[in-house]
């Protein structure tokens, strides 16, 4: 990685840290990012969904983890191996799950293993946003390093972003994979990156 993009990166985590919501804040900015979700037509069409299990300080989107698996739609979620390489697992219920390389609750390691073609829509986590939908994460480029490998992932990518997460700009650099959408509550609404992007046009 680019030093300087490194630094960056480095230096917009220290500023967003600063400025994190409290535990208050942040559990009325995840509702309102979920209802935004929830209420999405990609959301509610998607059969097979990949998510996350909220760190600490990350938008808690337990109440749609919980919806998908009340429906009987196939929830993914993620395990990180020492190695920083992410696969995804079918998920049962979020009260049997285990804890991956880095000691993050993840599905069983013999858990059936999700394809990345059958993978319809993506939740991913994130600390920033911008207008061009590039996304900054924990630093560990996983999410990157997944689509990277997965060039023909079909999955729509969403990045569930609270109000202030949104940023000018995100430093970049060749590595880094733009999001194709991702939430914009300030708006009201889940904001498209590629030029035309329509709804009709997200089939599965």
């Amino acid at each position: 990685m680019d030093p300087q993009v490194r630094e960056a990166k480095r230096a917009l985590r220290r500023e967003l840290r600063e400025r994190a919501p409290d535990a208050k804040a942040l559990a009325r900015e995840s509702a309102e990012v979920t209802a935004l979700i929830a209420g999405w037509e990609v959301f509610r069409r998607a059969d097979v969904i990949a998510a996350y299990l909220p760190l600490p300080g990350e938008t808690d989107i337990t109440p749609l983890l919980r919806q998908i698996l009340a429906e009987g739609r196939t929830l993914a979620l993620p395990r990180t191996a020492r190695d920083l390489s992410m696969t995804f697992h079918r998920a049962g219920a979020l009260e049997a799950l285990d804890r991956d390389a880095w000691g993050i609750p993840a599905p069983p390691a013999d858990s059936p293993p999700i394809p990345a073609e059958e993978i319809r829509l993506m939740l991913t986590p994130l600390t920033a946003v911008d207008a061009r939908g590039f996304r900054l994460g924990k630093g560990g480029g996983c999410y990157d390093r997944y689509l990277a490998e997965h060039p023909g992932l079909r999955a729509v990518t969403l990045g569930v972003a609270r109000r202030g997460q949104w940023v000018p700009r995100v430093p970049a650099g060749a590595w880094d994979m733009p999001l194709r959408w991702a939430t914009d509550p300030a708006s009201g609404v889940i904001r498209g990156f590629a030029p035309g992007t329509r709804l009709e046009e997200e089939t599965f």
